[in-house]
């Protein structure tokens, strides 16, 4: 885990440098210099200080009455003497969000370019440094057998162990049936807390339990609760390949980045990538992907499938016809469209479809394809068919299909979101994406520019966007459903978020917490929701409020009809909030306008005190009802 945490580190720092100058070609990598800088530096100036401050914790505390408590405290302040001494080596930074900080190379080599460490850095870097040490002490006999692992949410990292203590009747046993029959404990260790204070550093080691304390909302924010630790649904990294797929997944390409979303600037910003490292990870990550360390990991097989889609690769762009019920139109896809796929399943079948991103990726995925002309995809024209497993599979005319799919994935997104309870520190990113993605729907798939059209691209004004024409009429209702779902969704996070902290007593300062569910922001939902016809608006309304699956006419988006025999594998969704349950709702009053005008009125959380009993369910509101707005 050192090493190859250096080799990526050094990898990345050389091609992704700022100044062109200051780049540098990856090959011919140094392979004894990055051994050297693992066995050497990253030995003398990290670990050994670290095992003479643990080795001091520990014999200074003599009050610790068993020895099981003995071992967890022996491995905790291992633990902390690593992360501290981690951190005191990293160089400091004031960027909040820093980029290509995420290895043990930038910890030993950050002050050249005054780069600092990241939480996903100082995790592997802690882990990679407390497992060189139990190695090293391995030979000292000891009844105490420590195992520790990286853990992984989509947005954070920390340490897991577990440790298994022989009980004294088997002290002569070996270590491999000890372990079977001694005492078994298992526990967790933050370490990605930054700072030099003395208080910062005594909570590095403790478990990731103790950062809720401190907080307002620790009653109801937890770590089997909270997003930024994946509730009970951590990837854990239980072997050493599977413990490199983070390493390298993580990879950062960006020379120059852009900020998702940027809308109303006078020059859109610009992103420029490193393709050599891209080719780099690629090939990394097919390696790891067929050694089956990715296949517990969705993280790892979607920025695999990232690659694929940035540069691809032969077998990324193999044609298969997929398994999967996410694939509703019959049609063969390739090998890189797969990968995504292959992610959501694991999230929902090992962790409890618990993960955002896997859905995020495929809906960035379908956005793009959306806008690619079939006539250039691989050389291959439109109204042709491909015979696969000896299957005839007929091409669509267009992608525009794929905008309907992306806004689909967009909403499961959506979903899973609204699982957690809202917390301002928690669930940041979270809202962050939403906002990022409303900008995305809104400039790539609902709107366009005539800058092609008119030849005016050269020009450095932002040109005028109107609503897209659509090929399809069912595309621009299906499209205008999901977006209902995805609306829905985000009410409902809103109003379960606020009940639930209501229950508990917490008084919420900003229950609307949702960004682009404030009538101002520049990306409104109902501001999306606009670009549609009025007629598109109730049809895709009237199915969503039935829970209906938007309906697809054989010989309307298709060339042979190949999506209609996939609905049935669709499950019906009915609306889940308050706000947009029924026909009688305000704000399904509003979408049904000529022009959408939502209004705060419209937006505004409804407590019901008679838990609509009056209405049967229905989620129709009679004029007896009790209800308060706030």
């Amino acid at each position: 885990m050192a090493f190859w945490s250096c080799l990526v580190g050094y990898c990345e720092a050389l091609a992704t440098h700022k100044e062109s100058s200051r780049r540098y070609k990856i090959f011919p990598i140094p392979i004894d210099a990055l051994k050297r800088l693992v066995t050497t530096e990253f030995w003398s100036r990290v670990l050994v200080p670290a095992e003479i401050a643990a080795a001091a914790t520990v014999a200074a505390d003599t009050s610790l009455p068993s020895s099981e408590a003995k071992a967890r405290h022996a491995h905790r302040s291992r633990v902390q003497a690593v992360a501290n001494a981690i951190w005191d080596t990293a160089g400091s930074s004031q960027k909040k969000d820093e980029e290509h900080a995420n290895s043990l190379y930038v910890c030993l080599r950050g002050h050249i370019d005054r780069k600092s460490i990241d939480c996903l850095g100082v995790s592997v870097a802690t882990v990679a440094g407390v497992k060189l040490l139990q190695q090293q002490a391995g030979n000292e006999p000891s009844k105490a057998v420590v195992t520790s692992m990286l853990a992984l949410s989509e947005d954070h990292a920390y340490e897991k162990h577990i440790i298994r203590i022989a009980g004294e009747e088997e002290a002569t046993v070996s270590t491999s049936a000890a372990a079977t029959i001694g005492t078994t404990l298992e526990g967790t260790c933050e370490v990605a807390i930054p700072g030099a204070t003395k208080r910062q550093k005594a909570k590095r080691g403790c478990e990731i339990a103790e950062t809720f304390r401190d907080k307002k909302a620790c009653i109801l924010l937890t770590p089997e609760t909270s997003w930024l630790y994946m509730g009970t649904n951590p990837v854990v990294c239980s072997t050493v390949p599977m413990s490199l797929v983070p390493i390298v997944a993580n990879i950062n390409c960006n020379i120059r980045s852009k900020h998702p979303g940027s809308t109303g600037g006078k020059i859109k910003a610009s992103s420029l990538e490193s393709r050599q490292l891209y080719h780099l990870k690629r090939e990394l990550l097919w390696i790891l992907y067929d050694l089956g360390a990715t296949e517990a990991f969705p993280f790892g097989i979607l920025e695999l499938g990232d690659c694929e889609a940035t540069v691809g690769s032969e077998r990324g762009e193999e044609w298969a016809v997929s398994k999967s019920h996410l694939v509703e139109h019959g049609e063969p896809i390739m090998r890189n469209e797969e990968l995504f796929l292959e992610a959501i399943g694991i999230s929902r079948d090992r962790y409890n479809d618990a993960q955002v991103y896997p859905y995020y990726y495929a809906g960035h995925y379908h956005k793009d394809a959306g806008s690619i002309d079939p006539e250039h995809c691989n050389g291959r024209k439109d109204n042709s068919s491909n015979i696969i497993d000896g299957n005839v599979q007929m091409l669509y005319s267009d992608n525009e299909h794929r905008f309907a799919d992306a806004l689909k994935m967009y909403s499961e997104a959506a979903r899973v979101t609204s699982r957690y309870r809202f917390d301002t520190g928690d669930c940041l990113q979270l809202n962050k994406h939403l906002t990022s993605v409303a900008a995305l729907i809104h400039e790539d798939i609902l709107t366009t520019t005539s800058s092609d059209e008119n030849n005016t691209a050269a020009t450095k004004k932002p040109q005028p966007r109107s609503p897209r024409k659509w090929i399809h009429g069912s595309n621009a209702r299906a499209c205008c459903f999901w977006l209902f779902r995805f609306l829905d969704h985000l009410l409902h996070w809103e109003e379960w978020s606020s009940e639930a902290s209501s229950k508990a007593g917490i008084t919420s300062k900003n229950p609307r917490f949702v960004e682009i569910l404030q009538v101002s922001h520049k990306s409104f939902v109902g501001k999306l929701l606009q670009t549609f016809d009025v007629d598109v608006r109730n049809s895709a309304l009237d199915d969503f409020l039935k829970g209906q699956k938007p309906k697809i006419d054989a010989d309307d988006g298709a060339v042979g009809g190949g999506s209609s025999s996939s609905q049935a594998k669709e499950v019906n969704s009915f609306p889940v909030s308050k706000r947009l349950g029924s026909q009688a709702i305000l704000l399904a009053k509003s979408l049904r306008a000529p022009k959408v005008q939502i209004r705060d009125m419209d937006l505004e959380i409804i407590d019901d005190d008679d838990n609509d009993d009056d209405d049967g369910g229905s989620g129709r509101r009679g004029r007896s009802s009790k209800r308060r707005r706030r």
